[in-house]
């Protein structure tokens, strides 16, 4: 079973692991996707809503840990994370 420390940035680390990084990937995809669409308001709700995903199932860790997985705030500018990834 694949096991990943997540960053939620603003917010510490968390372990998590099966199906809840299953979770996790499905959901960065499609807020890429939703970036790529310009689906700004759907893509805020997203993001806060995976942060508490996160918070909910994962444990958290140290902080001088590594991250495998770093998800941007929660209150991440939509236009701002699409200039950044170039979309």
């Amino acid at each position: 079973m694949a096991k990943m420390i997540v960053l939620l940035s603003g917010d510490g680390k968390y372990y998590l692991d099966g199906d809840d990084l299953e979770h996790i990937f499905l959901e960065g995809r499609r807020l890429f996707s939703l970036l790529k669409e310009k689906k700004f308001d759907e893509f805020s709700s997203s993001l806060s809503d995976l942060h508490e995903f996160v918070k909910k199932k994962g444990k958290p860790v140290d902080i001088l840990k590594t991250a495998d997985i770093i998800i941007p705030p929660a209150k991440s500018d939509p236009s701002l994370m699409k200039d950044l990834f170039m979309l």
